[in-house]
């Protein structure tokens, strides 16, 4: 990407609302980024051009690295050049760069590369993404109609497993079952079973009946029908019932090509920069794909799904790092009174219990074990008429308490123990223990007695662990977990749903070592991600990874196209929503006097007029945060600054104790639209990048801060931040 000229340094001039610049930052380390170079907002790369970001990718990889480099440059600029009704000629450059990209996921996967990795990666993703589009390009192209048979079969399984995830859940829930009478999940399976249009015409009955259920005037139906598994059938329903009325499903359309070109013209465009525009363009080009082709679009529906459509949050955790919030060691001191073989027991014990998490895996839910290690010591004397009894007991316990997550409720299972009990006894008195001789032979009868009993008072030890053990873990546990389950509801889902931030899609998977969650912020007219390189979690860490598109799509929700807004106003939005999330005590942290951000101007601050498009865009290129916002500044005592594109690129930096955050370059700003006056488009740009600069300083925060987790102090540590190929990807320890 080529960088942005250092500026012309200017003078005095209105600040930006700090606040607007610490939550766009925030915001933006939360999820950002997407691509490499920046382009007039109206450029369209045409079908001969080699995309500049792709020519970028190829120029760090120099050394023994650079004859390669020029042969692939050399393989890419041939396919952008080939003749597009060639399907054979452009079959044979994506099979020739594909044994290039196997060169590269080979090196990736050597540490002796470990010094090129970042443009490695840079080029796999960017090169990869377009031949995965390309090559489901040319199998589109030479569909048959055997191809139709496929696609519905495909739709049909879709929704059985949409079908058998749904009841699999309501399983679980009490009358639950009753909602698979109410969709008709019987008739559906038999009618996807037995083929023809009668399976059109049942799950065409089932979005009606999904219709009434959204439209009840009871609010618990209308949420509990809002829930992920509830969605995910109708949709493969609405999927299976739209392919199946499609007319043009026998052949594809005469505009296949055209629309297959134009889809990937807008891809190049928007790799370029990811703006609304060139997102909606790939949207509007893959609907006419999806009603002009035999199979639905099914082909390139699956590439964008991989590259384009993917999921943009994906957290990663090992069971370490969960265990440093949940896992606690406790100690309990109790008497004793029991009534056993006959005695009455009365005594002391302490009980020292761990309890953490162990995952368990699982493809599609988050499962693991609560998991009890305890000990428990115990001083007892067990009293009969004939004597007492001393005893010392170490008792071992082991349980595990099921629980899994299916990504909208957590269940519980019934928990298992299992115990070694230790019964020693110590001594014994009886009625002739202070008798010479006579009273230590009695002392030592006494405690014959109780060793031949030691097999039953362990075995009836075993049972009292378990009594209590039990009972407390399941009873605890449950309670726990549907607390947890209603503050999911209230203080997740519901706020997420308010600010239009609730993830359409979702996935979770646990292994024995880690738990994986992704999520996906994406609309109609709206992208998602694609995957990111393989990075596995630390062995005691979490791994944290957010894509541009999470950003651009939260930012679009905050309505700020074609607003004027001042910095209270700013502030009271971004305090407004985040409140919402994080609670009614959240707050900005007022700037002070004498700090690194503070700085008087007696100008007061800037009010802000946002572009009607993309006022605010992120991107991630080569290590650095490109934030780009699209604004002008209303004056009052002079001609408000028309909107600019303000460029600002930012870099992180780990090092030591602390990471160091700062602009990469100087502040790019150019007009939105062709000025009337080339001198007076200096003065606004200058005076742009003068507030843009005062409000951008250079900032060092700790890597490690303390989290509070219930009543837990728990200390974290960010070891890396790296922002390659559209992806944030934050180490913690």
């Amino acid at each position: 990407m080529k960088k942005p000229s250092d500026q012309i340094s200017h003078g005095h001039s209105r600040s930006i609302p700090r606040t607007f610049i610490l939550a766009t930052a925030g915001i933006a380390i939360l999820g950002v980024c997407a691509t490499v170079s920046l382009v007039a907002q109206d450029e369209t790369t045409t079908p001969a051009e080699v995309p500049e970001e792709l020519q970028a990718a190829l120029v760090p990889l120099d050394n023994n690295w650079k004859q390669w480099s020029d042969e692939v440059g050399a393989e890419i600029a041939a396919l952008y050049a080939a003749d597009k009704g060639d399907t054979a000629a452009l079959r044979q450059h994506v099979k020739t760069l594909n044994s290039r990209m196997a060169v590269v996921k080979q090196a990736l996967a050597d540490p002796a590369y470990r010094s090129i990795e970042a443009p490695l990666r840079n080029l796999y993703g960017q090169l990869g993404r377009r031949l995965s589009i390309i090559d489901a390009a040319l199998d589109t192209l030479e569909l048959t109609p055997e191809a139709r048979t496929a696609r519905l079969d495909s739709l049909g399984k879709s929704v059985t497993s949409a079908l058998n995830a749904l009841a699999t859940q309501l399983k679980e829930i009490k009358n639950g079952e009753s909602w698979l009478v109410y969709l008709n999940a019987p008739k559906i399976r038999a009618s996807l079973k037995a083929g023809g249009p009668e399976a059109a015409t049942v799950l065409a009955d089932v979005g009606k009946r999904f219709a009434t259920a959204e439209a009840s005037d009871d609010a618990t139906v209308r949420d509990f029908v809002s829930g992920g598994k509830f969605q995910s059938l109708k949709a493969a329903a609405e999927n299976y019932v739209e392919y199946s009325a499609n007319p043009n499903t026998t052949a594809n359309a005469d505009s296949t090509g055209d629309d297959l070109l134009a889809l990937f013209q807008s891809l190049d465009a928007y790799e370029a920069q990811p703006d609304s525009g060139a997102a909606a363009k790939i949207r509007e080009a893959h609907n006419r794909l999806r009603a002009g082709t035999i199979d639905g679009g099914a082909r390139i529906e699956e590439a964008l799904r991989a590259n384009y459509f993917n999921f943009n949050v994906r957290v990663i955790a090992s069971e370490p790092f969960v265990n440093k919030f949940v896992a606690e060691a406790r100690q309990e001191n109790g008497p004793v009174r029991d009534f056993i073989l006959g005695a009455q027991v009365s005594g002391s014990q302490v009980t020292a219990t761990d309890v953490s998490f162990d995952f368990k895996p699982d493809p599609t839910r988050v499962r693991f074990n609560i998991k009890l290690a305890g000990r428990i010591n115990s001083n007892t004397q067990g009293v009969t008429d004939q004597a007492t009894i001393y005893t010392h007991g170490t008792h071992y316990f082991w349980a595990n308490k099921p629980v899994l997550f299916d990504g909208d409720l957590f269940y519980t299972e019934n928990a298992d123990i299992a115990v070694n009990a230790n019964n020693r006894t110590v001594g014994a008195s009886t009625n002739f223990s202070n008798i010479p001789i006579l009273g230590g032979i009695a002392d030592n009868i006494a405690v014959g007695e109780a060793q031949k009993r030691k097999g039953q008072s362990e075995a009836i030890a075993r049972g009292r662990v378990s009594s209590r053990v039990i009972p407390r873990l399941n009873s605890e546990t449950d309670a726990r977990f549907i607390a947890a389950n209603a503050d999911m509801d209230e203080k997740v889902d519901k706020p997420l749903r308010e600010l239009g931030l609730f993830p359409d899609a979702k996935s979770f998977r646990t292994t024995e070592d880690d738990v994986t969650i992704e999520a996906r912020l994406m609309e109609s007219g709206e992208l998602g991600a694609g995957s990111p390189y393989a990075v596995s979690a630390p062995a005691n860490g979490a791994l944290i990874q957010l894509h541009e598109t999470w950003i651009n799509n939260s930012v679009d929700r905050l309505d700020l196209a074609g607003k004027t807004m001042n910095e209270d106003e700013l502030k009271t939005l971004f305090e407004t929503r985040l409140k919402k999330l994080l609670g009614d005590d959240f707050k900005f942290p007022e700037p002070k006097k004498g700090e690194d951000d503070y700085e008087e101007d007696e100008s007061g601050p800037a009010t802000l007029i946002f572009a009607d498009q993309d006022p605010i865009r992120i991107q991630v290129s080569n290590n650095l945060l490109i934030i780009r916002i699209r604004a002008g500044i209303q004056r009052e005592d002079d001609d408000d600054i028309p909107t600019q594109e303000i460029t600002i690129e930012v870099k992180f930096t780990v090092e030591g104790d602390s990471i160091q955050i700062e602009r990469e370059g100087g502040i790019r700003v150019v007009p939105v639209e062709s000025p009337d006056s080339r001198l007076k488009q200096l003065g606004f740009a200058s005076a742009m990048r003068g507030i843009f600069q005062r409000a951008t300083p250079p900032r060092t925060v700790k890597r490690q801060r303390d989290v509070q987790f219930e009543d837990k102090q728990v200390p974290l540590n960010i070891s890396n931040v790296e922002a390659l190929d559209g992806w944030i990807t934050i180490e913690v320890n």
